[in-house]
């Protein structure tokens, strides 16, 4: 039986749960948790801007017949930066539609033929386009928020921490946007770069599930922490933490293999320490991901939580 540890901190309401959200296991999520009050309507193959000569598309969920402008949500696959494509959170989309919500499933530039930071270049592409086209696609441009599993999870944090003076915006399309969301899901995304390569070269994560050295964080950022140090600090989310950071909602298991638990509990104390608003819930004998009950529960604190923070009265962003 899996259990839940609620961990809660100063100035943060902690209730957070775990999701399933990982390649080959994703289609799940949209199942059974949540009656649709919505019917939606679904269009692919959207480009929404460019990563350097390519083409960049998403698929979009739209509630039918929703009253007035609604909330918007960028959902972010995961796979190692390596692999994955959006069609993975089809299903979530289609739930988040009928739940309320304009929900873009998007691609983005994989490793290792596209190194750091073409990924969070096209994610800061993709919420500027649903920005720039508020209007049409009815949504409040000051209600957008972000979803993300394992590596879709780390992207989602940075999209909660990082400002334009931050950089990386790339050159994808709608500089006149801003990139900034307003609440962030993340299923055990990792948030220090250095610890989870540490933990991955010990023999852990991944190498030991396939009995085999990977390169996932090589691939991803060009080099080992001592080849490329920069660029592994540039891409960890807990180094961008502050007190203006978006409402995070972090999910994690105490037997994830692939990310380790305190790396959630090191991006939970960041969070906690700056005051920004925000829950999580570790689930004890966990993995990356799971099912049943549990899953269940996972969707309804979601959407509790996106209810909550993505209000006119609520959304905050720097």
């Amino acid at each position: 039986m899996v259990m839940r540890l609620l961990v809660r901190s100063v100035d943060v309401r902690a209730v957070v749960a775990a999701l399933l959200l990982f390649v080959g296991q994703v289609a799940s999520v949209g199942q059974g948790a949540s009656a649709a009050e919505f019917a939606i309507d679904y269009q692919t193959d959207i480009e929404f801007g460019t990563g350097g000569s390519e083409k960049l598309l998403l698929d979009l969920a739209k509630p039918k017949d929703a009253a007035g402008p609604r909330p918007g949500m960028i959902l972010i696959h995961g796979g190692g930066w390596a692999q994955g494509g959006r069609n993975d959170f089809a299903d979530i989309a289609k739930e988040c539609a009928a739940a309320g919500y304009v929900a873009a499933t998007i691609e983005y530039r994989l490793a290792p033929e596209h190194k750091w930071p073409a990924q969070i270049e096209d994610c800061k592409c993709a919420v500027r386009w649903m920005r720039a086209h508020a209007q049409e696609l009815g949504v409040d441009p000051d209600r957008i928020g972000c979803l993300g599993g394992s590596a879709g999870g780390h992207l989602a944090l940075l999209l909660g921490t990082m400002g334009s003076e931050d950089g990386l915006e790339g050159a994808g399309g709608w500089s006149d946007q801003s990139s900034r969301v307003q609440a962030v899901v993340d299923f055990f995304g990792p948030a220090e770069m250095v610890a989870e390569f540490e933990h991955q070269r010990r023999g852990a994560g991944l190498a030991a599930l396939v009995n085999r050295k990977v390169r996932i964080l090589e691939d991803f950022l060009g080099g080992t922490p001592d080849e490329v140090p920069e660029l592994y600090k540039q891409a960890s989310p807990v180094r961008y933490v502050t007190r203006d950071d978006a409402p995070t909602l972090i999910l994690q298991g105490t037997h994830d293999i692939l990310v380790p638990y305190d790396q959630s509990i090191k991006m939970s104390a960041a969070l906690a320490k700056k005051g920004v608003p925000g829950r999580m819930e570790l689930v004890f004998g966990a993995g990356h991901g799971w099912q049943g009950d549990e899953l269940d529960h996972s969707k309804r604190v979601v959407f509790e939580f996106l209810e909550e923070h993505l209000t006119d009265d609520t959304a905050s962003g720097k």
